[in-house]
């Protein structure tokens, strides 16, 4: 299990775990990393929010197993949060495309990147990209409403929501696209759910088959004074 923890000295952090159970610091200083993913040699891939040294991409690799990271590297200039690995690729994210690496005996060829979905959403506002990947060869991506909750004005206090929110058909939800065709635009995807207003995290459950997502709630709430009738 890989956490990412941000704090000042992440030495210094206590984790109460159950017994049975230890952690410890396997890296530090990597940057704002978003999302994780560990490959079957024990590689580890991390999504970062914002480039470092110029990657977005880190991978982290213990070669002797030891148990210690002794080899850091990093590729792919674009920013964002998805990343999977899925019948020998490498899946990634930036805020407005999904991209794949093939592994070729655990090596991904970060030279000849394949675009997989372009052209996604992107308004600042709730545009990271989360993905997941089922066993049909079908990938989930999100795209957040670039809204707080659909409000005729933004984030004003007191200003009503839209019913329906015209927003939903082009963002609010998880989309479908094929996750071994390349070059796919937004309209080639399938709009599987919607009325969510950003995921955050999500994944599919290959014992149920079934998409399983944390939802970024709307802000604000506090604002709002609410009076019995």
């Amino acid at each position: 299990l890989c956490l990412n923890i941000l704090a000042q000295s992440p030495d210094a952090v206590k984790i109460n775990l159950p017994t049975g159970f230890s952690s410890e610091v396997v890296a530090k200083n990597l940057g704002h990393a978003r999302h994780i993913v560990v490959n079957s040699n024990g590689d580890i891939y991390i999504k970062l929010e914002r480039l470092r040294k110029g990657s977005g991409i880190i991978r982290l690799r213990d070669k002797n197993g030891d148990g210690k990271i002794d080899d850091t590297t990093g590729f792919a200039n674009y920013i964002g949060t998805g990343i999977a690995i899925k019948n020998g690729y490498l899946y990634a994210s930036s805020n407005t495309a999904v991209y794949r690496y093939k592994l070729n005996n655990n090596e991904p060829d970060v030279d000849h990147p394949e675009t997989i979905v372009s052209g996604l959403l992107d308004r600042n506002e709730h545009n990271s990209k989360s993905i997941a990947l089922d066993n049909d060869g079908n990938l989930y991506v999100n795209i957040g409403a670039p809204s707080n909750a659909c409000q005729l004005q933004n984030r004003v206090t007191g200003a009503p929501g839209q019913d329906p929110c015209p927003l939903l058909d082009i963002a609010g939800g998880i989309w479908r696209f094929d996750a071994n065709k390349t070059d796919q635009k937004f309209e080639d995807g399938v709009r599987y759910a919607t009325g969510i207003r950003n995921v955050v995290g999500l994944d599919w459950n290959t014992s149920t088959n079934t998409l399983f997502l944390m939802q970024h709630g709307r802000d604000g709430l506090q604002d709002y004074h609410f009076f019995p009738d």
